[in-house]
């Protein structure tokens, strides 16, 4: 044969571990990829929200102790319908306590009676008041 190497390869019958492997990896690594990054995302925009909560909160706050008017309270409450949930967690009370304090200030206040009631409403619907017995409890300091 002229010095020139011929190789023959073996017909395949059957299953071909390798051929599987190598158009399976990069498909089974694009999924995992996926999920890791979804999980991130989700990580990340769960932070965003808390602190989008925390300074909207912060805002109404400031406006309410400034001036406890009927445009504020509307806003507040209107803040509130958007929301679908509260973050009360025992590592981090502030705005369950922020949220206590402008019901204080809004139930103290001189505005009417159904904007007391639609806040009342509010707070039942995001479980704020469940919430109180955890704002009550002392600060841990490390």
């Amino acid at each position: 044969m002229n010095g020139e190497d011929v190789f023959f390869e073996p017909e395949s019958s059957g299953f071909d571990f390798f051929n599987v492997i190598e158009t399976g990896f990069p498909i089974l690594f694009l999924i995992v990829a996926s999920l890791i990054a979804a999980v991130f995302l989700t990580i990340f925009w769960q932070i965003a929200r808390r602190g989008r909560i925390k300074g909207n909160l912060r805002r109404h706050a400031r406006e309410l102790s400034d001036e406890p008017s009927e445009q504020h309270v509307e806003g507040y409450i209107s803040f509130l319908q958007g929301l679908t949930s509260f973050p009360v967690e025992r590592a981090d009370l502030e705005p369950l306590r922020v949220a206590l304090g402008c019901e204080k200030l809004i139930s103290q206040s001189h505005v009417s009676d159904s904007l007391k009631v639609a806040l009342q409403n509010e707070y039942d619907r995001l479980g704020i008041r469940y919430g109180d017995v955890l704002a009550d409890e002392r600060t841990r300091r490390e």
